[in-house]
């Protein structure tokens, strides 16, 4: 999947809205604001790296695990 992603910038931009409007809305249903413990380029990256490391992964899967890391390390830092 990943590969197809990196082939094509009109794929890669499609797929990067969907990730940050999801976890935008999961941060907005749990009003906590793990965006502000990284920038979209490190979220971007840690969801590939999770891609590259499962390739059978989906964006889906690899976006809900970045989330819960934000969120565990927020919650963490209260």
């Amino acid at each position: 999947m990943l590969s197809n992603i990196r082939k094509e910038k009109d794929i890669k931009d499609s797929y990067s809205q969907w990730v940050f409007g999801f976890m935008s809305s999961l941060a907005l249903v749990h009003s906590q604001p793990v965006f502000d413990l990284s920038n979209p380029e490190e979220i971007w990256l840690a969801i590939e790296t999770i891609c590259e490391k499962n390739p059978k992964q989906h964006v889906f899967e690899a976006s809900s695990v970045v989330y819960l890391q934000l969120l565990e390390i927020l919650l963490n830092k209260k």
